[in-house]
């Protein structure tokens, strides 16, 4: 079950990476946000994801 845990994990930590190095070089846009978790996210996931990081920007 911990490999599991870790992969889900590991998957969100490189999305999150994604969205903050594009917010860090000023090319994250909302559209490109939600580009970026919806190809690197589980589907079932995007929405809950989307709104944390957006939330916290």
């Amino acid at each position: 079950m911990s490999t599991v845990f870790s992969e889900v994990y590991g998957t969100y930590y490189n999305v999150v990476a994604k969205v903050l190095t594009q917010a860090l070089e000023g090319k994250l846009s909302a559209a490109s946000m939600q580009q970026l978790v919806r190809e690197g996210a589980y589907g079932d996931s995007v929405l809950q994801l989307l709104l944390t990081v957006h939330g916290n920007c």
